[in-house]
């Protein structure tokens, strides 16, 4: 028999597909602008671009290609969420069925889930719990996904059956100078039947992408080893997820949702100028700060944990393995951060760090950085010099250092338009250090913590940078780093100026390089030497090699 509906139900049901109609329109209309989705394959998220409305096209006219790039990522919506379950077995199982077969993978989305069913993993006593990946490794630079936590130690848990490839855990971790403890106690690889007996069938999830940095104090608490070392090199270790960064540094690269420094008090990790937090701050905005008490804390609970995805940075590691390799103690290349420039890059790796920074210094937008990166080759150069004269340590000679001041102001005196500073940094503030550097073209100096700003100044052809050291003395701490970041790097003995490939030879040089001299405050110069570096270097154009 056919049902019969009354005209007060007709209408109501005309009613509700209208509002369904207009609710359809709206959320094309609203989600009809260029976004970026997540899409699985072999359990990796990775990025589609969905197909972008007329209108907003339309209102890219006008600009041109490298325009159009930047702003494209600034208008883009932001990734949708994943639709999983992250509290069920099947949350991660297809990720990870071949643990360890890839040592560099593509950058993966922040796949954030603020759900309180999202804060555990579980798995079946039959069924595959989620097995560590090794996703990136340089000698004490490791990327890993799915690591677990215990009573103070990390565990990696790779399968019965592969167990896959896992570098030694000396070659990413070390006791970090604390005798009582062995490798063992910070880290250990165990089957997933032992993970199985220790764990049992779930763990507390940490969610997102977790920094943590294995150094002792005497690294953390310094200024240019906290952010010309460790943080540059964690972020150098996982910025090779992203090989698409660009020149304005986008990245699809999401920020670590904490920085953990396990072996640190929170009251010892900042540097006496208090850089430190200013910095890590400015670069990572969203980032927590967990300390020694913090991983204490979560330790005693006697409970296991699971970090999505962890950067692991240790540099007493990494700088055992460069003591262990012939042709780099050939080179005599001692720094840490060397190691995890091993990994795969983005040329501009280090922009989105430094744009970071100099727009939280400066309060640049993205439009000013457009502007700026445009005229960078065409402005008038800037050179600053950094005076330690007031120091008491490592000092230049003062009829040396007279010279110098006197004929940089000479040099401005015949280029009007030229820019010639001469500064103690201590007498700026945190943003008027960072603005100068990010201004400078030329950066020079004697040997310290004062050079660090060249990590804010603009790559081009022309940036140099020109490091005052005592003759038979030698340093790589800034020709390292400024490699990396794409500068020019001088080392200057009195007349004489160096440049990689042809540095001293470390083996013939007192211990590390430096001689009794290196703290002097009689430290060598001549003027005119540097001066002529100075213009030849400004005189490098786009088209030669710097």
């Amino acid at each position: 028999m056919p049902i019969r509906l009354s005209s007060s139900t007709r209408r109501d049901l005309s009613l509700i597909a209208c509002c369904s109609l207009v609710l359809l329109v709206l959320v094309e209309f609203r989600y009809g602008l260029s976004s970026t989705t997540l899409s699985r394959t072999d359990g990796n998220y990775r990025g589609a671009v969905v197909s972008s409305s007329a209108v907003a096209a339309s209102s890219l006219d006008g600009l041109d290609l490298e325009d159009r790039e930047l702003l494209g990522q600034i208008a883009a919506s932001p990734p949708s969420r994943s639709k999983h379950r992250s509290s069920t077995s099947n949350r991660l199982k297809n990720h990870h069925k071949h643990a360890s077969s890839s040592r560099t993978k593509p950058a993966t989305f922040d796949t954030h889930d603020n759900r309180m069913g999202a804060s555990r993993v579980s798995w079946g006593r039959n069924e595959q719990m989620p097995l560590t990946d090794l996703v990136g490794h340089a000698p004490g630079f490791t990327i890993l996904d799915n690591v677990y936590f215990l009573n103070g130690t990390l565990y990696i848990v790779r399968s019965d059956t592969k167990p896959g490839s896992f570098p030694e855990p000396r070659m990413m971790i070390s006791n970090a100078g604390n005798l009582t403890l062995s490798i063992e106690d910070n880290m250990r690889i165990i089957s997933e039947r032992e993970a199985l007996r220790l764990f049992g069938t779930q763990a507390s999830r940490i969610e997102g992408t977790t920094f943590l940095c294995n150094d002792d104090e005497s690294v953390i608490s310094d200024y240019y080893h906290f952010t010309a070392e460790t943080l540059f090199s964690l972020w150098r270790a996982y910025s090779s997820l992203d090989l698409s960064i660009t020149p304005y540094g986008e990245t699809r690269l999401p920020q670590p949702r904490r920085f953990i420094v396990p072996n640190i008090p929170k009251s010892r990790w900042r540097d006496y100028a208090n850089l430190n937090q200013y910095i890590l701050h400015a670069a990572f905005p969203s980032t927590g700060l967990e300390f020694q008490a913090d991983w204490a804390d979560r330790a005693h609970t006697l409970r296991p944990y699971f970090f999505d995805r962890i950067v692991l940075g240790d540099r007493n590691a990494a700088k055992a393995q460069t003591h262990d390799n012939g042709n780099e103690a050939k080179e005599g290349i001692d720094k840490a951060v060397f190691q995890a420039d091993k990994l795969p890059k983005s040329p501009h790796w280090w922009m989105p760090l430094r744009n970071n920074v100099v727009t939280f210094a400066a309060g640049e937008d993205a439009y000013g950085m457009v502007k700026r990166k445009k005229r960078q080759e065409t402005s008038s150069p800037v050179i600053t010099y950094v005076t330690r004269q007031q120091w008491g340590k490592r000092m230049l000679r003062d009829s040396d250092h007279t010279a110098l001041v006197d004929k940089l102001h000479q040099l401005k005196r015949t280029n009007k338009d030229w820019e010639v500073n001469v500064v103690q940094l201590e007498t700026l503030s945190k943003e008027e250090q960072i603005r100068l550097a990010a201004r400078t073209t030329v950066l020079m100096g004697v040997h310290g913590a004062g050079l660090t700003g060249l990590l804010w100044m603009q790559p081009t052809n022309q940036t140099t940078v020109v490091e005052f050291l005592a003759p038979g003395s030698f340093s790589e701490d800034f020709e390292v780093v400024s490699r990396m970041v794409g500068i020019k790097h001088f080392t200057i003995w009195g007349d004489k100026s160096m440049t990689y490939p042809s540095l001293p030879d470390k083996s013939q040089l007192p211990a590390r390089g430096q001689s009794l001299e290196f703290d002097s405050n009689e430290i060598p110069v001549d003027a005119d030497a540097v001066v002529s570096l100075i213009m030849r270097q400004l005189q490098t154009t786009e088209t030669e090699e710097a």
